[in-house]
Parts: C-alpha cells; structure tokens; sequence
C-alpha cells in the first residue's frame, strides 16, 4: 500500500509539472507574434482562429466582415453613396434641390429630404403621389412658391392636413411629411400677403376658407340713427 501510494504521488507530480511546461511554452509562442513579418493589405481570405458552439473552429476575414455588418447605405436627405465594408467614404446630409417652372409637376420619390422650388407667374398644379410605397412614413420634402401663381399641392387619394388640396400664395412655404396613409404639413406664411379670396356678408352666412391659407375676418356694427360702429379684426 505504502508503494502505490509513493508511486500515484509521483506520477500527479510529473502530471503537475507537465502542465507547467505546457503551459510556458504557450507563453512563449504568443509572445513571438510581434516578431512574426507584418501582413499585406487584407483581402478577406485570411484564416482566424476561433469557437463557435464549444467547438474549434477556422473563420475567414470575409465572414468577419459580414458579420460586422459596416454597410451604410444612403437614404432620404442623406448622399454622399455607399460604403461598403472595408471601404472608406464621406455621408453628408445635404439636401438637394430642385427647381420647377412649369405650370404643373408631380414630387418624386427622389424629392424626399429635398427642397423643391415653384416660379412660374401662372397657378402651379403639383401632384402628390398617395402616401404609401416610396412616399410611405418617413417621406418628407420642402415645397417653395417662389412664383406670382398661387401653388396647388393635391395628393392622390391621402389627404393633406386632413384637406383634399393645399394651396400656397407668392414666398410661402411649406414642409410635408408622410405617415404612410395621409400627409401632414409644418408651414411658413409668405411675407408679402397676397389676397386669394374676398367676401362681404351683410346678413348671417357661412364661408369657408380656402385650403391652405389664413383669414382675417372683420365685423362691423351699426348704432342707432344709422352711426357706424367700431370694426374688429378675429
């Protein structure tokens, strides 16, 4: 008994400072790598080291690279291209402009983040494609009426601000976004008004405004003996 005890004792020693050996030689080996000639330019065939699901494994610098997943492809107000994996390149988020003179147009998918410009001294009719496929949530564009024609902007099918049509005068602007079923506008007033409709009412009567533009409404009274009374603006 006193023999094999003597004899497991040795052989766990030598089993001990096998895997110290063992392990100052990987020490060893890995601190060479600095020593090792330095790569050329990667070109995705390289082969790497590693586990996957407990096991060993080899992984080829291509498949690193899809897995990084670095693609950034450009989109609405962004240009600048695409950059692909392993690739350099600048993205701005610049947007374009596009300027129109005719007395009708129609906003394109590629209007989306861009500013779109009206000059024609005649009324512009500009259609609005529905809201849904390219023009779907997250579509927006800025629309100019530089123009002495007053601008209608009339979507197919969706609504704009809940209306059928939006109109705009001389210098007024307007920024439309898409929800993906109607539109909805943020919008600047001109600053030179332009008078698209006048009425005068001397009894009760309903009017309403033209889309797309503000009222100013004036009531006036009289006093006994036919005195005209104050007037005020709502």
């Amino acid at each position: 008994m006193m023999f094999k005890s003597f004899r497991s004792n040795v052989f766990e020693t030598l089993a001990v400072i096998g895997s110290l050996l063992i392990g100052v030689a990987s020490y060893a080996a890995d601190s060479t790598v600095t020593n090792l000639p330095a790569a050329s330019t990667l070109d995705g065939t390289e082969l790497l080291l590693g586990v996957q699901s407990g096991a060993s494994k080899k992984i080829t610098g291509n498949q690193v690279k899809t897995l990084i997943g670095t693609t950034v492809t450009t989109s609405c107000g962004i240009t600048g291209g695409t950059i692909s994996p392993g690739q350099t390149g600048t993205i701005k988020g610049a947007p374009s402009a596009r300027a129109v003179n005719t007395t009708s147009d129609t906003v394109l998918a590629a209007d989306c983040g861009a500013f779109i410009t009206y000059t024609n001294a005649s009324a512009t009719a500009i259609t609005l494609p529905q809201a849904t496929g390219s023009f779907t949530a997250g579509f927006f564009t800025t629309i100019i009426n530089e123009g002495a024609g007053v601008v209608t902007i009339t979507p197919t099918t969706s609504t704009i601000d809940g209306q059928a049509s939006l109109t705009l005068a001389q210098y007024s602007g307007v920024d439309i976004f898409s929800d993906g079923t109607n539109y909805f506008t943020m919008r600047g007033r001109a600053t030179t008004a332009s008078v698209v409709d006048f009425q005068i009412f001397t009894s009760g009567a309903t009017w309403t405004p033209p889309a797309g533009n503000f009222a100013e409404v004036y009531i006036y009274g009289c006093g006994g003996g036919g005195q005209g009374g104050g007037g005020a603006a709502l």
